[in-house]
């Protein structure tokens, strides 16, 4: 772990070069490649290059989606696993993204209102299935506990969502790519839309972050020091749920970053939220990068969905922290 303040900010220069060269990666790879020189001079000179509606309107907004869902998605795990002290906290496994994703359908197949009411949809559901998950464990809220609660509660979710598939097969349309995890067909109009609804949650976590870091300590210590923790929680738990859902109901479910950037920003930083939110979001978005750059050219010309790549990445972190908890060891 760093813990020279020199350090940080060294290792986080890092990071930003690494994100900064996997955004250009990303812009250029792909089933047309387009150079650097023709990026650079679309960038700085606004040439109207032959691939330049490429760069603009597919590949820009598609990096920029990456990016802003890697971000939601690591900071939502991030508050998660600091309300709840649960190391393998994550929306996938509490059955929130499901929460959010059988809602999400459910709006999209059977009840027809307007795109931009939908992210509050999936902020319902995913709400509901994270208040399910705290009723049902509350006499042992232990990680193992509610990792079953929440695997529980994921299956049930799925089977709905199947049979609602099922009903209406009629209507699918591109429901089976979103719910896997997609960032294809966006447009610049779907991300601003997303950043007006993330953007003002972000901001406000940031505005309360030194409130945030309170709950690291034990209940005892924050009520000594007049912290209501229970409100705290409640609230904390709102805005982690809401990114994570809005999230899902732009880009379908996408596992394991909530799960895997917060252990490693901790690993680096440490557990104070001052340092690592500021890494989770840029690990976060790198993160997101380069599974979707996996998702496109892995198996080209056919495009594995992103949700299916982070599964395979994820999947053995997974496995790793369980094999640690099992041992006793410390692994938050």
């Amino acid at each position: 772990m760093f813990r020279r303040q020199k350090d940080i900010y060294i290792l986080f220069a890092i990071l930003l070069v690494i994100l900064i060269i996997s955004m250009f990666l990303s812009i250029s790879i792909g089933s047309v490649n387009i150079s650097l020189s023709e990026i650079f001079k679309i960038i700085f000179n606004g040439e109207q290059t032959e691939n330049y509606n490429i760069f603009m309107n597919i590949r820009m907004v598609r990096v920029l989606f990456a990016m802003v869902s890697g971000m939601c998605l690591a900071i939502s795990g991030l508050l998660l696993q600091i309300v709840l002290r649960n190391p393998m906290a994550d929306s996938g496994f509490l059955g929130i993204s499901s929460g959010a994703s059988f809602a999400t359908t459910l709006v999209l197949l059977i009840i027809p209102i307007k795109s931009t009411y939908v992210p509050i949809v999936s902020f319902i559901g995913g709400i509901s299935a994270f208040f399910i998950i705290l009723i049902l464990s509350k006499k042992d809220s232990s990680p193992s506990k509610m990792i079953l609660i929440g695997a529980a509660l994921n299956a049930i979710l799925r089977g709905g969502q199947s049979f609602l598939m099922t009903m209406y097969s009629d209507r699918l349309q591109g429901v089976i790519t979103w719910q896997n995890g997609n960032l294809s067909g966006k447009t610049w109009g779907d991300l601003f839309s997303y950043i007006s609804y993330v953007l003002p949650i972000i901001l406000i976590i940031f505005a309360i972050k030194a409130k945030i870091n309170v709950l690291n300590l034990s209940d005892e210590s924050s009520l000594s020091i007049g912290v209501p923790v229970k409100k705290y929680r409640i609230f904390i738990s709102s805005l982690s749920v809401f990114l994570a859902a809005v999230s899902v109901s732009y880009v379908g479910i996408i596992g394991f970053v909530g799960l895997l950037v917060p252990h490693i920003a901790k690993t680096l930083v440490g557990n104070n939220i001052k340092k690592t939110l500021p890494f989770s979001i840029v690990l976060g978005s790198i993160l997101l990068l380069i599974a979707d750059l996996f998702s496109r050219t892995i198996a080209s010309p056919i495009e594995i969905p992103i949700g299916t790549v982070m599964s395979m990445i994820g999947g053995p972190f997974f496995i790793y922290l369980i094999s640690k908890s099992s041992k006793g060891k410390k692994y938050a």
